[in-house]
């Protein structure tokens, strides 16, 4: 029996190799690196964990550099849909020592919060073994279980293959290349969109929240499950000082709970039909700043103890052999 350990989601693609890496014997935690600035697309209609520009290759590439050559791509990105599909059952035979990590449509999936009522991209495992029942494994979802091919084949958008086999354990010194690429003080994009979103939405309608504003910030609240990557990272780097990774995780999980508690201040300000408090509003997204900041800074800090017990003399700007 296929089983997922129960964890905080991050980041679904990242959830689903992580899931395959950690299967191989090695450890995640270092892709989680960056996962708290990963793509998400802004447009008129709203901020949205997922937009046609956003490309995985980045994501692709790190996984390359950490853990070796193991995604292989095998679809054909120009043909239709069924024809991927059909791709993809005749690659089951020949495939054993790996996982297929594929992008579905949650519509069509019993087990996801919006099935039969949105469409919505998600990233998954699937598991054909030879005689046996094909399956689903959903990290971000805590959830593996039985699918059958009509289902499959209704909710198959397009996929990679992660070869077990082509996997090594993460380098420390590739590791910390790109922990000294995203551990650094700044402010997160995120904060920046979501207030100017906002500003602009309350100003056109005169001073007041329009009905929609709610809708078009509510995926801001799976964009910020990848704050949870902070938490990997640290218990990467900070080993056996359990207090300073509970402290930490506890950050973390604060810095989430913000983001929804702003999220529901939004909805409440549509429901009430009041006049919108940009100010006020600000100050809410000032305050996830700073304790994101703080964050940051304890990352920072791990970081360089790390690398200093590592034999690398690092400083917040890069290091020196």
């Amino acid at each position: 029996m296929t089983t997922v350990t129960k964890r905080e989601p991050i980041h679904c693609m990242l959830d689903c190799y992580a899931w395959i890496i950690e299967r191989a014997g090695f450890d995640s935690r270092p892709l989680y690196s960056g996962a708290w600035e990963a793509s998400y697309d802004v447009s008129e209609r709203g901020i949205a964990y997922f937009g046609e520009e956003i490309d995985p290759k980045r994501w692709q590439e790190r996984m390359r550099r950490l853990y070796g050559a193991a995604v292989v791509h095998w679809c054909d990105y120009g043909a239709k849909r069924s024809a991927n599909f059909a791709k993809l059952l005749g690659l089951l035979d020949d495939r054993s020592d790996g996982a297929f990590v594929l992008t579905v449509d949650l519509y069509h999936f019993p087990h996801a919060p919006r099935f039969g009522s949105r469409h919505l991209p998600h990233i998954v495992v699937f598991e054909a073994p030879a005689g046996g029942e094909w399956r689903i494994i959903d990290p971000y979802f805590s959830w593996s279980g039985g699918v059958s091919r009509e289902t499959l084949r209704e909710g198959f958008l397009s996929g990679v293959w992660l070869d077990s086999a082509a996997m090594h354990e993460a380098a420390p010194e590739t590791a910390a290349e790109l922990f000294r690429e995203d551990i650094r003080p700044g402010i997160n994009p995120l904060l920046g969109d979501v207030e100017r979103f906002v500003r602009e939405a309350v100003e056109r309608s005169g001073g007041h929240a329009p009905p929609t504003l709610f809708e078009s910030l509510q995926q801001t609240g799976v964009i910020a499950k990848r704050f949870g990557g902070y938490a990997r990272v640290f218990r990467y780097l900070a080993g056996r000082d359990e207090e300073a990774c509970a402290a930490l995780a506890a950050d973390v999980a604060a810095l989430i709970q913000g983001w929804e508690s702003f999220l529901l201040t939004i909805a409440r300000i549509g429901l009430l039909k009041r006049a919108a408090d940009l100010p006020a509003l600000s100050e809410k997204l000032a305050r996830l700043h700073e304790r994101e900041a703080s964050i940051r800074e304890e990352l920072l800090g791990a970081l360089a103890s790390w690398s200093s017990a590592a034999g690398q003399a690092v400083g917040h700007g890069g290091s020196s052999g």
